[in-house]
């Protein structure tokens, strides 16, 4: 059976997308039994919860610099295992990448998008520092990059690496959203929602800007809820253009919600707004349209595919462009509203956790050298 240690900076719930596909792979991977998999986790804050095999937690910053020994008893480095780390700029990169060269195993990085443009953008000065130091010596080196979308392994390929790099969008368990009760599109006061972590990034200011340009006879049925964790500073921010626009009876600002909460939150919303200034891939997406709440992001995302299945909007960033969906779509009947939110559930079960665990045990096996699928795992040339 094949084994795959999977590095990470951080499973804390507040570090978003990566930590919880990581727990959707992981236990969809373990249940299959077909490989092993064992999650070494870098930061302090334990976080077992839905983990099928508890991660292991460095809290020793010494530690942090490798694989503590003791821990490997139970789970002995053989010649079948593979070391998988995701994320970027961190310590436990380099940890990873020792781990793989001292004991000689296949090295796999998913950068998780941080290596897209607007992400490289900030903290330019501190990044360019540790790329030239030791990570850009480390992802040359590495068998296999791993991206979610075309556009990041575009990305990727433009920064000068010339890995291959294996195409495997992010997946959950579908049938955890498809099960609940469907949408009701007569509700009097209707809930746009935003959730996601509460950053720059993801341009929640352009979402109030939008929503206070309506028309005020469309704009009284509906109310925004602005979900998630985030920096202070910048909550602070967007709680004043609520106050400048008089919206404080339309948006809400509250705290990230998780499991079934999420998921019925998701549900509920009448439709749900990403205006992301950059996105590798965008799981509140996938979750979104899996409760089949149609979903307004823009062509920084790769989601475009939801214009051609009628699934929801994928539109140009920017206020002006945000206003003119919005004013479009709240709008709509509730027909036209259910054929969207069908076709969305729809595409969403191309991204079953179950065919994207059966793409990583591919690219898990090609990395080993053994036989494996070439239909399942797209290489980005």
């Amino acid at each position: 059976m094949m084994q795959i240690f999977h590095g990470i900076s951080n499973l804390s719930n507040s570090s978003g997308g990566p930590t919880n596909f990581l727990c959707e792979l992981t236990n969809r991977l373990n249940s299959m039994q077909i490989s092993k998999n064992l999650i070494f986790a870098f930061n302090s804050d334990d976080n077992n919860d839905g983990f099928l095999i508890p991660p292991i937690y460095y809290k020793s910053y010494i530690k942090k610099l490798y694989f503590n020994r003791s821990y490997l008893k139970d789970y002995p480095v053989t010649s079948n295992t593979v070391i998988h780390h995701h994320g970027l700029w961190q310590i436990p990169l380099l940890s990873s990448f020792i781990f793989s060269k001292k004991y000689n195993l296949p090295f796999i990085v998913s950068p998780h998008g941080m290596l897209e443009p607007w992400s490289l953008r900030q903290n330019l000065i501190l990044k360019k520092i540790a790329a030239h130091v030791y990570q850009n010596i480390i992802l040359n080196n590495a068998d296999f990059l791993h991206a979610t979308s075309l556009n990041e392994a575009r990305n990727i390929r433009n920064l000068g690496f010339n890995n291959k790099i294996y195409v495997i969008p992010n997946g959950i368990d579908t049938s955890r959203y498809i099960s609940l009760k469907s949408h009701d599109y007569n509700s009097k006061q209707k809930k746009i929602l935003f959730l996601s972590r509460i950053h720059q990034k993801k341009g929640v200011e352009v979402l109030i800007k939008a929503f206070s340009l309506l028309d005020s006879k469309l704009r009284i049925n509906y109310v925004i809820d602005i979900v998630g964790d985030g920096d202070k500073t910048y909550i602070g921010f967007l709680k004043g253009l609520i106050d400048k626009f008089s919206l404080q009876n339309f948006i809400s600002i509250s705290c990230p919600v998780y499991g079934s909460d999420k998921i019925k939150l998701l549900q509920d919303a009448y439709i749900t707004v990403l205006p992301s200034y950059s996105e590798n891939f965008g799981n509140v997406i996938l979750e979104s349209i899996s409760c089949g709440t149609p979903v307004i992001t823009t062509k920084e995302t790769p989601w475009e595919i939801l214009n051609s299945t009628n699934s929801g909007w994928c539109i140009d960033q920017g206020v002006e462009s945000l206003f003119k969906c919005l004013d479009y779509v709240l709008r709509l009947d509730q027909i036209d509203l259910s054929i969207i939110s069908n076709n969305a559930r729809k595409l969403a079960t191309s991204y079953d956790i179950t065919l994207t665990a059966k793409m990583h045990t591919e690219m898990y096996r090609k990395a080993l050298n053994y036989s494996y699928d070439k239909s399942l795992i797209v290489e980005y040339e």
